[in-house]
Protein backbone atom coordinates (compact mmCIF):
# COMPACT_ATOMS: atom_id res chain seq x y z
CA UNK A 1 0.00 0.00 0.00
CA UNK A 2 2.76 2.50 0.64
CA UNK A 3 4.67 1.66 -2.07
CA UNK A 4 1.60 2.64 -4.39
CA UNK A 5 1.35 5.59 -2.60
CA UNK A 6 4.41 6.64 -2.83
CA UNK A 7 4.30 6.24 -6.76
CA UNK A 8 2.11 8.54 -6.87
CA UNK A 9 3.55 11.81 -8.01
CA UNK A 10 5.46 10.20 -11.09
CA UNK A 11 2.36 8.71 -13.07
CA UNK A 12 -0.04 10.32 -14.96
CA UNK A 13 -3.93 11.09 -13.85
CA UNK A 14 -5.00 8.22 -15.00
CA UNK A 15 -2.61 6.01 -13.60
CA UNK A 16 -3.01 8.22 -10.26
CA UNK A 17 -6.47 7.27 -9.78
CA UNK A 18 -5.70 3.41 -10.03
CA UNK A 19 -3.12 3.75 -7.85
CA UNK A 20 -5.33 5.41 -5.29
CA UNK A 21 -7.92 2.87 -6.01
CA UNK A 22 -5.50 -0.11 -5.58
CA UNK A 23 -4.10 1.81 -2.10
CA UNK A 24 -8.04 1.97 -1.02
CA UNK A 25 -8.28 -1.57 -1.26
CA UNK A 26 -5.55 -2.95 0.54
CA UNK A 27 -6.46 -0.17 3.77
CA UNK A 28 -9.78 -2.27 3.34
CA UNK A 29 -7.91 -5.37 3.98
CA UNK A 30 -5.36 -4.38 6.18
CA UNK A 31 -8.15 -2.82 8.38
CA UNK A 32 -10.01 -6.31 8.39
CA UNK A 33 -6.85 -8.14 9.23
CA UNK A 34 -6.36 -5.43 11.90
CA UNK A 35 -9.61 -6.03 13.04
CA UNK A 36 -9.30 -10.11 12.83
CA UNK A 37 -6.44 -10.05 14.84
CA UNK A 38 -7.81 -7.79 17.80
CA UNK A 39 -11.16 -10.39 18.00
CA UNK A 40 -8.53 -13.63 17.64
CA UNK A 41 -6.78 -11.99 20.73
CA UNK A 42 -9.82 -11.59 22.69
CA UNK A 43 -11.01 -14.91 22.16
CA UNK A 44 -7.75 -16.60 23.07
CA UNK A 45 -6.56 -14.64 25.91
CA UNK A 46 -10.39 -14.92 27.48
CA UNK A 47 -10.72 -11.78 27.39
CA UNK A 48 -13.87 -11.76 25.26
CA UNK A 49 -17.38 -10.87 27.53
CA UNK A 50 -20.44 -12.44 26.22
CA UNK A 51 -23.94 -12.20 26.66
CA UNK A 52 -25.58 -15.17 26.35
CA UNK A 53 -29.70 -14.23 25.59
CA UNK A 54 -32.77 -16.28 24.21
CA UNK A 55 -33.60 -15.43 20.72
CA UNK A 56 -35.54 -16.38 18.24
CA UNK A 57 -32.75 -17.31 15.75
CA UNK A 58 -34.99 -17.33 12.27
CA UNK A 59 -36.16 -13.77 13.25
CA UNK A 60 -32.20 -12.75 13.70
CA UNK A 61 -30.53 -14.58 11.08
CA UNK A 62 -33.09 -12.58 8.68
CA UNK A 63 -32.45 -9.55 10.24
CA UNK A 64 -28.97 -10.23 9.78
CA UNK A 65 -29.68 -11.23 5.86
CA UNK A 66 -31.07 -8.05 5.47
CA UNK A 67 -28.00 -6.03 5.52
CA UNK A 68 -26.18 -8.39 2.95
CA UNK A 69 -28.02 -7.32 0.54
CA UNK A 70 -26.93 -4.50 -1.15
CA UNK A 71 -23.28 -6.73 -1.01
CA UNK A 72 -24.78 -9.45 -3.32
CA UNK A 73 -26.43 -7.09 -5.40
CA UNK A 74 -22.91 -5.43 -6.10
CA UNK A 75 -21.26 -8.29 -6.52
CA UNK A 76 -24.18 -9.96 -8.60
CA UNK A 77 -24.54 -13.02 -6.27
CA UNK A 78 -28.05 -14.26 -6.23
CA UNK A 79 -29.55 -15.26 -2.77
CA UNK A 80 -31.83 -17.52 -1.36
CA UNK A 81 -33.38 -17.85 2.47
CA UNK A 82 -35.31 -21.09 3.84
CA UNK A 83 -35.99 -19.33 7.12
CA UNK A 84 -39.03 -21.07 9.03
CA UNK A 85 -41.72 -17.94 11.03
CA UNK A 86 -41.87 -19.93 13.61
CA UNK A 87 -39.77 -18.60 16.88
CA UNK A 88 -37.05 -21.26 17.50
CA UNK A 89 -34.85 -20.06 20.38
CA UNK A 90 -31.37 -20.54 20.85
CA UNK A 91 -29.51 -18.81 23.72
CA UNK A 92 -26.48 -17.00 22.07
CA UNK A 93 -24.48 -14.35 22.25
CA UNK A 94 -26.26 -11.57 19.52
CA UNK A 95 -22.80 -10.08 18.54
CA UNK A 96 -20.80 -13.86 18.02
CA UNK A 97 -23.84 -14.84 16.40
CA UNK A 98 -23.67 -12.04 13.91
CA UNK A 99 -19.91 -12.48 13.48
CA UNK A 100 -20.23 -16.21 12.28
CA UNK A 101 -22.74 -15.47 9.79
CA UNK A 102 -21.28 -12.45 8.66
CA UNK A 103 -17.72 -14.14 8.62
CA UNK A 104 -19.38 -17.35 5.76
CA UNK A 105 -21.35 -14.77 4.13
CA UNK A 106 -18.01 -12.79 3.59
CA UNK A 107 -15.96 -15.72 2.94
CA UNK A 108 -18.35 -16.64 0.41
CA UNK A 109 -18.99 -13.46 -1.12
CA UNK A 110 -14.40 -12.86 -1.11
CA UNK A 111 -12.78 -16.20 -1.91
CA UNK A 112 -16.11 -18.73 -2.93
CA UNK A 113 -16.03 -16.63 -6.43
CA UNK A 114 -19.94 -18.26 -5.96
CA UNK A 115 -22.81 -17.07 -8.00
CA UNK A 116 -25.64 -17.77 -5.43
CA UNK A 117 -25.65 -18.42 -2.10
CA UNK A 118 -28.42 -20.11 0.24
CA UNK A 119 -29.41 -19.89 4.39
CA UNK A 120 -31.49 -22.35 5.41
CA UNK A 121 -32.78 -23.28 8.95
CA UNK A 122 -34.16 -26.83 10.27
CA UNK A 123 -35.05 -28.14 13.63
CA UNK A 124 -33.67 -31.87 14.52
CA UNK A 125 -35.49 -33.07 17.98
CA UNK A 126 -33.67 -30.36 20.55
CA UNK A 127 -31.58 -28.67 18.03
CA UNK A 128 -31.15 -26.24 15.55
CA UNK A 129 -29.43 -26.60 12.10
CA UNK A 130 -28.40 -23.70 10.03
CA UNK A 131 -26.47 -23.91 6.92
CA UNK A 132 -24.78 -21.51 4.58
CA UNK A 133 -24.24 -22.60 1.44
CA UNK A 134 -22.43 -21.26 -2.14
CA UNK A 135 -22.25 -22.43 -5.75
CA UNK A 136 -18.71 -21.37 -5.82
CA UNK A 137 -15.33 -22.70 -5.88
CA UNK A 138 -15.02 -25.84 -4.15
CA UNK A 139 -12.52 -26.50 -1.18
CA UNK A 140 -10.36 -29.62 -2.00
CA UNK A 141 -11.23 -32.56 0.27
CA UNK A 142 -7.78 -32.90 1.70
CA UNK A 143 -8.25 -29.06 3.08
CA UNK A 144 -11.75 -29.42 4.44
CA UNK A 145 -10.11 -30.79 7.67
CA UNK A 146 -7.87 -28.00 8.33
CA UNK A 147 -10.08 -24.92 7.28
CA UNK A 148 -10.98 -23.81 10.84
CA UNK A 149 -7.25 -24.13 11.92
CA UNK A 150 -5.85 -20.72 12.44
CA UNK A 151 -4.10 -18.99 9.88
CA UNK A 152 -4.70 -21.97 7.66
CA UNK A 153 -5.92 -20.69 3.81
CA UNK A 154 -7.10 -22.89 1.53
CA UNK A 155 -5.73 -23.03 -2.49
CA UNK A 156 -5.00 -19.96 -4.33
CA UNK A 157 -7.31 -20.24 -6.50
CA UNK A 158 -9.97 -20.14 -4.05
CA UNK A 159 -8.66 -17.95 -0.49
CA UNK A 160 -7.41 -14.65 -2.55
CA UNK A 161 -6.15 -12.48 0.23
CA UNK A 162 -7.82 -14.72 3.10
CA UNK A 163 -6.08 -14.02 6.41
CA UNK A 164 -6.70 -17.50 7.81
CA UNK A 165 -8.50 -16.23 10.82
CA UNK A 166 -12.42 -16.18 9.64
CA UNK A 167 -13.20 -19.77 10.23
CA UNK A 168 -10.61 -20.00 13.33
CA UNK A 169 -13.07 -17.16 14.78
CA UNK A 170 -16.06 -18.93 13.35
CA UNK A 171 -15.14 -22.45 15.28
CA UNK A 172 -14.53 -20.55 18.35
CA UNK A 173 -17.82 -18.56 18.51
CA UNK A 174 -19.72 -21.28 17.94
CA UNK A 175 -17.79 -23.67 20.56
CA UNK A 176 -18.28 -20.82 22.95
CA UNK A 177 -22.27 -21.04 22.26
CA UNK A 178 -22.20 -24.88 22.85
CA UNK A 179 -22.41 -25.52 19.42
CA UNK A 180 -20.89 -27.41 16.15
CA UNK A 181 -19.88 -26.31 13.24
CA UNK A 182 -18.99 -28.45 9.99
CA UNK A 183 -18.55 -28.55 6.17
CA UNK A 184 -18.85 -30.07 3.18
CA UNK A 185 -17.38 -29.30 -0.60
CA UNK A 186 -18.44 -31.17 -3.66
CA UNK A 187 -16.78 -30.10 -7.09
CA UNK A 188 -19.64 -29.46 -9.76
CA UNK A 189 -22.51 -29.05 -6.65
CA UNK A 190 -21.80 -26.40 -3.59
CA UNK A 191 -19.75 -25.69 -0.35
CA UNK A 192 -21.63 -25.88 2.97
CA UNK A 193 -21.35 -24.80 6.30
CA UNK A 194 -23.19 -26.68 8.65
CA UNK A 195 -23.98 -24.49 12.27
CA UNK A 196 -25.51 -26.83 15.01
CA UNK A 197 -26.84 -25.06 17.99
CA UNK A 198 -29.20 -26.54 20.77
CA UNK A 199 -32.67 -25.07 21.34
CA UNK A 200 -33.21 -22.60 24.42
CA UNK A 201 -36.53 -24.35 26.34
CA UNK A 202 -38.54 -21.70 28.94
CA UNK A 203 -38.86 -23.69 32.17
CA UNK A 204 -42.05 -23.14 33.61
Amino acid sequence: MIGYLEALDAKTAKEKEEYIQVAYRKALDLQELIDMLFQWCKLTSNEQLYDLKAYDINELTREIMIEHIPVFEKNQISFLANIPDDEWLVKIDRTAYARIINNLISNAVKHGKCSLIEIDIKKCKDQVLLSVSNNGTAIPEDELPLIFERLYKCDAARSGNGNGLGLAIVRELTSMMSGEITVQSIFGGKTAFYLTLPLFVRKN
